[in-house]
């Protein structure tokens, strides 16, 4: 018994041992919930704010690094007193900020972390923030610190991750990626134009340049810009691109040859003009097809009229609410009716008040008297045109009522027939009324 006393306390020793490592995990579960919770809605957006805020000091600290520059140029700069222990103070600030971040989402969502690019892209860019303040604070004359501050541009990159915070960045970001490959395709096509145009051009300029009878200035301003294939090409881009056409079309047509204006018309025309705005177009199609099925933006609007339809309406049951007593009678209802804008908004909704009666009859149910959560639930429901999920389970109903009454006949069928045969069956003697075998069958 003892032995068996002394097993059975170790059992209990390892259970209760066991019990409170649940627990234990039921509290880490529950404080990480809590800290994700937390994150998701309030600390997300700081920490976008904090994001913008450091790429703004950092510009600014680049600026005042200038004044170095300017003066080994012998240029004056601005002065900015105490600007060295502002950035300084700034710099370990957001050093704390987004480590303590990558911490929290390291504790909060373990190995699932890494499951994100956002994600890895902040593991590697918060260290990197890190190792460069401490670098800086052992001293600038460091040289793989001098070389590692060049890399803090790193840091302007986590910037990307700030757009999914904000709605209509996330949807211009969205179409950017979405576009990329109609974007390959349409500049390939002008890329094409292009480069027949710079390769025709090379071709016909080159006895201009070659000709020595021809001014010496404008033969150096056509080699300039169309002497050879690249600078052709490179010259084509901007007068393509630019807007700037005039510049580099007109000096070939009144200098070198009238011939070119058709050429250069086709080509405005057609590509600088048409191609340009129909790639300008295609963009804007995506913007909105983007737009449109963006899911979270879908969800969020129609969560926000949901909620203003229910607010609009507990204001109108309260303002038919004459007694406040929670209840809406015929009367009050009647009278909150009677106003014509207040059944122009119940028309907006799709609901008809030309009928108030039945209309209270319907979302009473057939009471003296209508509660507020019945009052919204019934215009909520009775809003708009009939949809398929309203008529499905009437389409049912209707469905079974057919099978019942089929039924219906033919047990009718089946009982008048055997009526008539046992009527058949009996002799022309026999008394029984036709009553009394319809009631034996």
């Amino acid at each position: 018994k003892h032995v068996k006393s002394k097993k059975y306390q170790r059992k209990l020793k390892q259970v209760a041992k066991l019990a409170k490592q649940d627990s234990g995990k039921d509290e880490i579960a529950s404080i990480q919930k809590k800290i994700s919770r937390w994150m998701k809605n309030v600390f997300d957006k700081i920490l976008a704010v904090l994001v913008v805020a450091n790429v703004v000091v950092m510009f600014c600290e680049l600026q005042h690094q200038a004044k170095d520059v300017n003066a080994s140029l012998g240029e004056s700069s601005q002065h900015w007193p105490h600007a060295d222990a502002m950035f300084r103070i700034l710099e370990i600030f957001f050093c704390i900020v987004f480590g303590g971040e990558l911490l929290l989402r390291l504790f909060v969502e373990r190995l699932l972390y890494f499951t994100s690019a956002y994600n890895i892209l902040d593991a590697i860019v918060v260290p990197l923030m890190v190792f460069d303040a401490i670098a800086g604070h052992l001293g600038p004359s460091l040289s793989f610190a001098r070389v590692f501050r060049v890399l803090r541009i790193i840091c302007a990159v986590r910037m990307v991750r700030t757009i999914s915070y904000f709605q209509h960045l996330r949807i211009l970001w969205n179409t950017i990626a979405s576009s990329l490959a109609p974007f390959i395709y349409s500049m390939t096509i002008m890329f094409l134009c292009m480069l027949m145009l710079a390769i025709l051009l090379t071709q016909t300029l080159r006895s201009f340049i070659l000709d020595e009878s021809n001014d010496i200035t404008r033969r150096t301003w056509v080699h300039q810009y169309f002497g050879d294939g690249v600078k052709s090409l490179w010259t084509v881009f901007e007068l393509t691109f630019s807007g700037c056409w005039p510049n580099y079309v007109r000096p070939i047509v009144e200098e070198v040859s009238w011939l070119y204006a058709p050429l250069f018309v086709v080509y405005v025309t057609a590509v600088i003009f048409a191609m340009s705005r129909i790639v300008s177009a295609m963009f804007l199609k995506e913007t909105l097809q983007q737009a449109s099925a963006d899911t979270e933006m879908m969800v969020r609007d129609r969560a926000k009229s949901t909620s203003d339809i229910e607010k609009n309406l507990v204001a109108l049951f309260h303002a038919a609410d004459h007694d406040h007593n929670g209840m809406v009678t015929l009367g009050e209802f009647l009278d909150v009716l009677s106003h014509e804008r207040i059944k122009l908004w119940l028309g907006m909704l799709g609901v008809d008040g030309s009928d108030p009666v039945e209309l209270f009859n319907i979302l009473g149910g057939g009471a003296a008297e209508v509660h507020c959560d019945a009052f919204v639930y019934g215009i909520k429901r009775i809003k708009g045109e009939a949809r398929s999920q309203d008529l499905i389970p009437l389409l049912n109903d209707c469905k079974r009522i057919l099978n019942l009454c089929e039924q219906t006949q033919n047990m009718f069928n089946n009982v008048q027939a055997k009526v008539f045969s046992a009527s058949a069956e009996q002799p022309q003697t026999q008394t029984l009324s036709i009553e009394q075998t319809t009631y034996d069958v």
